[in-house]
This record gives C-alpha cells, structure tokens and sequence, in this order.
C-alpha cells in the first residue's frame, strides 16, 4: 500500500534519514522506536510530504507520491498527528473535525450523509468527544486535545494514519482510550506510530522497526522478547 525506496532526507544541510526502506500493506500495524533525535519523526514527516526527499521514491497505492505537496499526499489518503497536534484552540472541536474533511475523498468530501456517518464514528470511537463537541479547543486537557487531534485526521477518511508519540504526557485513563480507538479502526487502515512506551508498543503490534542514526530495520520475535534490550535501544544507552 505504501512502499518507501533508498529514502533520505533531512533539514537543511543536515542529513536525518539514510536510504531508508520501508513497507506498508493495507491494514498494517507498524510502531517504530529508537532514542531520541534517531529520525522516527522525520520519517513520518517525509512521508506526509513536511520533509522533502534528497532521494529515493516514495509511492501509495502504486502512485510515486514523493515530489507531491502535503495537501496533496493528505487527499491520496495519509494522515498525520504530530505531537504538537497543530489544532485550532480558538475553535470548537466540531469545527477543528470538519476541517479535517477538507482532505477526504474529493468525491465524498462534502457530501452530507458521508461527512455525518464520519462524524458520527468519530464521535463513537471516542464518546468523551460528543460531550465536548461544542467546547474550544483551547480550554481542553491535554488528553481530550489528543482526541480532537486523531479524530481530525480519521475525518479525512486516511489510508494510512500516522501518529508521533500519542501517549506522551497523558492520564493512564486517556491512554487506555486512545489506544481503544486505535485498536478498533487498525483493520480499516494502515496505522504507523511512534511510541517509546514498551507495554503500549508490545499491546498494540508484533511489527516493530527500530531506527538509530537514520536508519531502519525490522526486529525480529527474539528481540521483542527482550525487553532489557529494547529498553538500551529506545534510550540510546550502550
């Protein structure tokens, strides 16, 4: 479904990521971890289109999307929630989830029945967020701020959902729901994330990558199974 080739990219003069190559089939679910500065962000944000390609292909479905624009690439079907988030704080929540469908299907975009029964799965998948609907942004918790963030992205309809660190800085409670959804919609699209915490990694996916220095490889049962081991890689410790 996505495939990346020899990929490397980086900001400015620096070079992040080192012929990377990564696949991605439908209804995948893939987390990647490393320490800190080791690229994993960077390559979900070359994928988004936020970081541009030095060289290497990048394709969806088929279709080489790597010299596409972000808004572009969004309507091909990829979704990212950053650890900032990026909302909206002066608006609704409402109103931060319908901006979400300015990347969906041109088809169905606005389309009144397909954007309510979106909405409505939104709203399913996270509860808290009906309550919310008509509350800002900005006077949100962190952990309902995180909601509002994936269900945005999941309102543009996404073949590929990624997510950078969702659990960071949130109650038990809000993690335990956010990862509810994400386990509930990881048969309906491919889900990359970046996680640091073991016992969410090791709940949600047996396909985990490992990226140090900028580069990438998958681990293998054996090294799964260690925790001591994952615990020195994801730290950067010798």
């Amino acid at each position: 479904m996505m495939e990346m080739k020899g990929v490397s990219s980086g900001y400015s003069i620096i070079q992040v990521l080192h012929e990377i190559n990564l696949s991605l089939a439908a209804g995948d679910r893939v987390a990647l971890i490393g320490p800190n500065g080791a690229g994993k962000t960077t390559l979900l944000e070359t994928i988004a289109g936020f970081v541009p390609l030095r060289s290497g292909s990048i394709t969806m479905d088929g279709f080489e999307i790597g010299r596409l624009k972000p808004e572009l690439r969004a309507e091909r079907g990829i979704a990212l929630v950053t650890e900032k988030r990026n909302l909206f704080s002066d608006m609704t929540t409402g109103e931060n989830l319908r901006l979400g469908r300015c990347a969906a299907p041109r088809e169905t975009r606005w389309d009144r029945q397909n954007v309510e029964a979106t909405t409505e799965r939104v709203l399913t998948l996270f509860p808290k967020l009906r309550q919310l609907y008509h509350r800002t942004v900005g006077v949100m918790s962190g952990g309902e701020q995180q909601m509002v963030a994936i269900g945005r992205a999941l309102m543009s309809e996404p073949k590929l959902l990624m997510l950078d660190e969702p659990s960071q800085g949130l109650a038990p409670q809000i993690v335990e729901a956010v990862y509810g959804a994400i386990n509930s919609i990881a048969e309906e699209m491919t889900v990359l994330l970046v996680e640091q915490d073991l016992q969410i990694v090791s709940s949600t996916t047996r396909n985990v990558h490992l990226i140090v220095n900028g580069t990438i490889r998958k681990l293998d049962a054996a090294e799964l199974d260690d925790e001591a081991l994952l615990t020195r890689e994801i730290f950067g410790l010798a």
